[in-house]
């Protein structure tokens, strides 16, 4: 009889191949059994170009999910910062308005953290690396850190003993 088997994977010295094998059963003109022939195509770069091309659309197709789910993010955060911006004008107190600095702030690092998403998922990905002193960039941090440690009643004591620039994106390390 004939016997055909598809797509075998083969693993020898920790290398795979793909194979298609087919046999066919020999007979003499008395049907009497004579051999076999085998047939052995080695299907490993189509197998490999296929999986390849299944892989690429599934990343076109998580990079198209995070470009809807983007989207539908960015729009509730421009309607926030619509209304702080109002609530910024509206306010007489100084505290207020430093707080709603403060969440101007992350509403922007929220929207450039959603396009770094939306840009890591088309492949590309950017730092944007500038020089800052430590000191400063921990000023700049320790509000926000300061208002969550009261929350929880902690107290911090920040001590600082590097004192040289340093080299990082502020917005990826915050």
């Amino acid at each position: 009889g004939n016997s055909h088997l598809e797509n075998i994977k083969v693993t020898y010295n920790k290398q795979s191949r793909y194979l298609n094998i087919r046999s066919t059963e020999l007979k003499t003109n008395y049907d009497e059994d004579y051999g076999y022939i085998m047939l052995v195509d080695d299907i490993t770069e189509k197998v490999l170009l296929e999986q390849e091309n299944k892989q690429k659309e599934n990343l076109s197709l998580i990079g198209k999910m995070t470009s809807s789910i983007i989207h539908d993010i960015k729009n509730p955060m421009s309607i926030i910062k619509t209304y702080l911006q109002i609530m910024q004008k509206r306010s007489k107190d100084d505290k207020f308005t430093h707080y709603f600095s403060i969440i101007d702030k992350e509403i922007d690092r929220l929207v450039t953290m959603t396009g770094d998403v939306l840009n890591f998922a088309r492949g590309e990905y950017r730092v944007n690396l500038e020089t800052c002193r430590v000191i400063d960039f921990i000023d700049d941090l320790t509000p926000l850190i300061k208002q969550l440690f009261q929350e929880k009643h902690i107290q911090l004591n920040i001590r600082i003993q590097y004192e040289d620039n340093v080299h990082i994106d502020k917005d990826k390390i915050r």
